[in-house]
């Protein structure tokens, strides 16, 4: 079985330009690839650890922007992976599911993941339902 299949959320390759900041420094860099869940920032200057909180903005062209919160979950040399912890409204949300939804290889996989999930939080299998 390979990594994709592995993963609750598809991955899609990409390359625009984005910016970072976090408690006591800042840094930009482009995409490497991104998800409804996180994206890749392949950057100089990547926060120094795990567990970092960011403010993250990708730049997808014009005035058209993806931005919120996340929370670094692995750092490598030369970049980042970071998990959305929230997106700033609907139109980042929107440019986020559109982005991922129209480059997938599997767009039926990606509205299956979309469906299966509640925005971009997890759902808990033993929650009840919303009401």
């Amino acid at each position: 079985m390979s990594d994709q299949e592995l993963r609750e959320f598809t991955r899609v390759p990409t390359a625009f330009p984005t910016q970072l900041s976090w408690a006591g420094g800042q840094g930009s860099g482009t995409t490497r690839d991104v998800s409804l869940n996180g994206v890749f920032v392949v950057c100089a200057t990547p926060p120094a650890a795990a567990t970092t909180a960011v403010e993250v903005a990708l730049d997808l062209g014009g005035e058209i922007r993806i931005s919120g919160r996340g929370t670094v979950v692995r750092v490598l040399a030369g970049g980042c992976a970071i998990r959305f912890d929230e997106l700033d409204g609907v139109e980042s949300y929107e440019h986020l599911r559109r982005l991922v939804l129209y480059n997938s290889t599997r767009p039926d996989r990606v509205q299956v993941e979309i469906d299966s999930h509640l925005g971009l939080k997890r759902i808990d299998p033993n929650a009840p339902p919303p009401a």
